[in-house]
């Protein structure tokens, strides 16, 4: 009987044992599936931020490089004499290559897309994250007559070094771009580069007052432009295309600047794009301003800048 006695407590003394022992395992297993647990969410938490950060200097990237490639094509308009028609395709090959024709532009300064984003993946590599990407597209347009829209379409893959979080997908990023001081084109061509007028948008608003005129001959001396959507736009300038556009500006040429520059004299209207090009419209003096300044009316520019009382033969 005592014997018995002793084998149940042997018993219950082992079963309590093996249930520590569990107890013990599996504790020590449950904090390591919470340590991990932790460290993939740290991870995941890291990749996390790094993507949000990486929209952002991506979008500061394209807004550079697409700066930067502005001043290559108006250096190369100047250079070349000549517009360029392929706009599209050189705005991409100066985001990404940096180049025109093949011809690497200083200007570029090593801003293209793939040296920024490489220098981005650099930086991940320190925080252990490995960034992989793909270039696919880029598109520029007008978004308003006074701003251009870069649009980066891309695949993005990322990952940590120890893969226990990834995230991948094609992004489109996009970024506007004021064409506020960049050079107009036609002016530049059209001039042999004698005269350089840089796009500046007007904030006159009633160009004459009864016989007053001085807010029209601020606007011209000025060199100002407005939006009109029978003008060519900012891109189609680039291309020496005068036709007109929903995101068209148009400007003055101030005739006394030519004049100034050697550059022989047409009489015909001063609207830029209408004396730039091979047309001669009918065409009015404006009194009370200057001896050279025309105006047609292809598409209402005597009521456009309020002139229908000063027009003379």
């Amino acid at each position: 009987m005592a014997i018995g006695k002793k084998a149940a407590l042997f018993t219950i003394l082992s079963l309590v044992f093996l249930s520590i022992l569990m107890m013990s395992v599996t504790t020590k297993h449950s904090t390591k599936m919470s340590e991990r647990s932790l460290v993939i969410k740290e991870r995941i938490h890291s990749i996390d931020h790094f993507i949000d950060d990486l929209d952002v200097d991506i979008q500061r990237g394209v807004f550079i490089a697409s700066f930067r490639a502005l001043l290559a094509m108006q250096q190369y308009i100047t250079a070349e004499g000549d517009f360029i028609t392929e706009v599209d395709d050189v705005f991409n090959e100066l985001l990404i290559n940096g180049s025109i024709d093949g011809n690497y532009m200083s200007v570029m300064n090593d801003t293209e897309l793939p040296l920024w984003i490489d220098r981005i993946k650099q930086e991940a590599a320190k925080a252990t994250i490995v960034l992989n990407y793909n270039l696919t597209d880029v598109r520029v347009y007008h978004s308003s007559p006074w701003e251009l829209s870069i649009e980066l379409s891309m695949f993005i893959d990322i990952t940590d070094t120890g893969e226990t979080a990834r995230w991948s997908r094609n992004q489109v990023i996009t970024t506007s771009l004021p064409i506020e001081g960049f050079e107009d084109p036609l002016y530049t061509v059209f001039t042999e580069g004698r005269v350089i007028n840089l796009i500046t948008p007007t904030n006159i608003t009633d160009f004459t007052n009864g016989q007053n005129t001085s807010n029209l001959k601020v606007h011209v001396d000025a060199g100002l432009y407005r939006a009109k959507n029978s003008s060519p736009s900012y891109l189609m300038r680039l291309k020496g295309n005068l036709s007109g556009s929903l995101y068209g500006i148009e400007s003055f040429v101030n005739l006394k600047t030519f004049e100034d520059a050697s550059l022989s004299i047409e009489e015909k209207s001063c609207i830029d794009y209408v004396y730039f090009s091979g047309n001669n419209p009918e065409h009015w003096l404006i009194d009370n301003t200057y001896n050279w300044l025309r105006i047609d009316n292809q598409s209402n520019h005597i009521a456009d800048y309020e002139v229908g009382h000063l027009i003379s033969s």
